[in-house]
């Protein structure tokens, strides 16, 4: 399951869509038209480029090194001061939490589209969780 997330993370979520409906799923291209609205041409399109994004050895996104520390080290330390407001502000306007259990543990029965609501719930949640410490580490590069 990592390395198909590690894989997906170089399309966009329409490209991600596209090419999980046709090449696992085997949709038609008419049927992933219809639920992406888009035309049949511009979904075929849509799973060639993502075809191609998925042979390529890059991510999507290129971050660089110090840009990532610092965002990890804010985050880390509005998380252990639980300053509510400095981990909304590192959150994007859009941002959604969506809950997966596995079927094993309770989650989310939605997804969660409102940033504020997010900042609530996470700080909640490690308040619940008692002496949380967070450790920078590297992993899977």
């Amino acid at each position: 399951s990592m390395a198909l997330l590690w894989v997906l993370e170089r399309l966009s979520p329409e490209e991600r869509a596209a090419f999980l409906m046709r090449q696992v799923f085997d949709q038609d291209y008419s049927e992933i038209a219809a639920l992406l609205g888009k035309t049949e041409a511009a979904c075929r399109q849509m799973v060639h480029r993502a075809s191609d994004r998925v042979q390529q050895e890059r991510p999507r996104f290129d971050v660089a090194p110090d840009a990532h520390r610092d965002l990890l080290e804010r985050f880390a330390q509005a998380s252990r001061t639980g300053q509510r407001d400095a981990i909304r502000a590192l959150l994007a306007d859009d941002a959604q939490l969506v809950g997966d259990g596995g079927g094993k543990v309770l989650s989310f029965t939605r997804i969660i589209q409102d940033a504020g609501q997010i900042t609530k719930i996470y700080c909640e949640l490690v308040r619940a969780m008692g002496d949380v410490r967070y450790v920078h580490a590297r992993v899977n590069g």
